[in-house]
């Protein structure tokens, strides 16, 4: 898959160390809704970092979720992540409409 904003997206590695790319964390969370891969067969679960070098946060390690509709991401998620609460801050302050989420409430 193209990935066509380095701000958003995230990735799925299997127990069989298949990779599955996202451009973004909608498509990801749908993925998994889908059942195109079962729960038990999901190694890790990562999302691409907001801010800096965008670099990938492992889901179940300090990942901070933002979404709001002005965010834009290119399938209509609009939720940015983040790995340290000061970044996240400054995105709140930017785009004042809008939800912090956990991983828990986003693959529900």
């Amino acid at each position: 898959m193209m990935i066509s904003d380095p701000r958003f997206g995230g990735e799925i590695i299997t127990v069989k160390n298949k990779p599955y790319k996202f451009d973004d964390l909608h498509c990801l969370t749908a993925f998994i809704q889908e059942g195109q891969v079962a729960r038990p067969d999901i190694k890790e679960m990562y999302a691409v970092n907001f801010s800096g070098n965008h670099a990938l946060i492992k889901a179940d390690e300090q990942l901070l979720l933002f979404k709001s509709e002005t965010l834009r991401s290119p399938m209509g998620g609009n939720i940015a992540a983040f790995n340290n609460s000061d970044s996240l801050a400054i995105l709140m302050k930017e785009f004042k409409k809008g939800i912090p989420l956990n991983w828990d409430e986003l693959i529900r």
